[in-house]
């Protein structure tokens, strides 16, 4: 059981005495090293003490690769649905061509991240980060050998997979990639150097591939590498504004998005809404890396795990729908009769997807549980929060139902 889940309970006095709760001054120690660690993490890293610093937890590798893969994550679902294919209906343009200084667009999805990839190279962290398939459009990113064994054990098991890779004596953990849009599936459908052309909404296409050549890192250096991969981001996302700024007629930017009209975010507005989507899971796993690891026993946060039948989503009527959960759960969201997501989603995780209403989302219980859609809050029913067996379905443009 995860902390946020032992504090939402009514606590009861132990008759052996075995728990008492924390005084005033520790609720300000925990307060203050919570508040001292999101300002190194989200804002600017202190300046080194002269003095002799002190002996630091460690976090095994693998939680901080969940923790990059969560980030990463969140990054890719915000840049694809709320850049990308809501900026195709305001009329932008996204394209593999997109450095070519006569082409008016920005870089797709897979682009983004090797985009983020190439600015992580530039740190002085040996932190790895690639986009590895078994039928890819660039056969630099095929797998192979050792890799092209985990990545079918991946598609097997749902989980992801962690190893030494003997051909770079690197720690790897690879994280399934999945077709989160019909936009997704369709650009690789109809690329023309694709091998493969029935490519279908929530199929695992490929695996997100992180590297790292120690199996334990310092706190502080956790910490370093999340900061390493966000600045990374940010530059990512500045290129591009950096190439709308050449557009004939470029789009305003500022802090509306392209749902809102021909706008872009700026970096800070963007890079905020990122930090809302994953620091609390972040924050969590740094917290308690111990429950983070034995999570991984699942498969990847907010990842889908069958593949139902692609559906066509409407030109216009669609929006983001956002499930967020401070414990893990698992969630399920139905259109018509029709299954369009199932995924796990860790504590302090997220899920998100682009589609048009009327939605039902299925949930093993509604304790921690915020959903968004379009930017504006779903009435979650409220249930005893001790009794987390029970089945929930709230509808989303609908009137909410509740069933067990």
């Amino acid at each position: 059981m995860t902390q946020p889940e032992q504090e939402a309970r009514p606590r009861r006095k132990s008759t052996q005495g075995r728990y008492r709760p924390p005084t005033w001054r520790s609720a300000v120690v925990i307060v203050s090293a919570a508040a001292a660690l999101s300002v190194y993490l989200f804002v600017n890293a202190p300046p080194p003490l002269a003095a002799e610093p002190m002996k630091q937890g460690t976090v095994p590798i693998r939680t901080v690769f969940a923790m990059l893969e969560r980030e990463n994550d969140a990054a890719r679902a915000l840049w694809t649905e709320e850049i990308v294919t809501r900026g195709k209906q305001v009329g932008l343009a996204f394209d593999e061509r997109w450095r070519d200084e006569r082409v008016v667009a920005g870089p797709l999805p897979a682009l983004f991240l090797r985009e983020t990839a190439h600015n992580l190279e530039r740190t002085p962290f040996r932190l790895g980060l690639f986009l590895g398939s078994p039928h890819p459009i660039n056969t630099a990113n095929q797998f192979s050998g050792e890799q092209a064994k985990y990545f079918d054990a991946l598609v097997l098991s749902g989980a992801a997979q962690h190893f030494v890779d003997p051909s770079t004596n690197l720690q790897t953990a690879m994280f399934p990639d999945v077709a989160i849009t019909d936009a997704c599936a369709s650009c690789h459908n109809e690329h023309k150097d694709s091998p493969k052309k029935d490519w279908k909404v929530n199929e695992v296409m490929g695996a997100t591939t992180w590297m790292y050549p120690e199996a334990t890192v310092t706190t502080e250096r956790a910490i370093e590498l999340v900061r390493a991969l966000r600045t990374s981001i940010r530059r990512a996302y500045g290129t591009y504004l950096e190439k709308v700024a050449t557009f004939p007629t470029p789009p305003q930017i500022g802090t509306a998005w392209p749902r809102d009209g021909f706008s872009l975010p700026s970096e800070d507005v963007f890079m905020r809404e990122l930090a809302r989507r994953s620091s609390t899971a972040t924050l969590l796993s740094l917290l308690d890396p111990e429950a983070t690891v034995l999570d991984e026993t699942a498969p990847a946060p907010a990842t889908a795990v069958v593949a139902p039948p692609a559906m066509k989503p409407a030109a216009v009527d669609h929006d983001t729908l956002v499930i967020r959960s401070t414990r893990a759960t698992k969630v399920s969201v139905e259109r018509d009769g029709r299954t369009l997501l199932v995924a796990r989603i860790a504590a302090g995780g997220v899920a998100t997807m682009t589609a048009r209403l009327p939605l039902r989302v299925q949930l093993g219980g509604v304790d921690g549980i915020e959903i968004e859609y379009g930017g504006r809050k779903v009435p979650v029913p409220a249930t005893d929060p001790s009794d987390h067996s029970k089945s929930v379905e709230i509808a989303v443009g609908e009137p909410n139902q509740e069933k067990s």
